[in-house]
């Protein structure tokens, strides 16, 4: 089994946490980076270079399509997954082409079947052998 990096951006936090535990508890996830934010972090980014990107929008203090665009523009390859709370969140997430989208209060079954799904379907390369 090929393991898989992913990266979690949030706010600090139980919200954080809980999404963190749940992710580490999946078998194909290697390891979890956490972000508050992205902005100013794009060395960061393109070095840890994850084949799954968690943007927690509910837990950003500033949400706007720019950080959907500058994930894209850094990892093209990534698959991203947006948990969001309002309708404006999930539209923008929408027309940023975001691989898949769960609106707060989902049922933690459905985050873990849709991060596998992503992790499995990951276009990444990272180094690391692909099936």
């Amino acid at each position: 089994m090929n393991k898989r990096d992913v990266m979690l951006v949030g706010g600090r936090g139980e919200v954080r946490d809980g999404i963190k535990a749940l992710v580490e508890a999946i078998p194909e996830v290697s390891k979890v980076a956490c972000f508050d934010d992205i902005t100013g972090r794009s060395d960061q980014i393109s070095n840890l270079n994850p084949d799954l990107v968690i943007l927690d929008s509910s837990q950003l203090k500033k949400w706007d399509q720019s950080r959907l665009r500058q994930l894209r523009r850094l990892l093209p390859l990534t698959r991203i997954l947006t948990l969001v709370e309002e309708k404006e969140q999930k539209r923008a997430s929408e027309e940023s082409g975001v691989d898949a989208i769960l609106v707060k209060g989902f049922r933690g079954d459905l985050f873990i079947r849709t991060v596998r799904r992503l992790l499995k379907g990951s276009n990444n390369s990272n180094g690391k052998d692909q099936k």
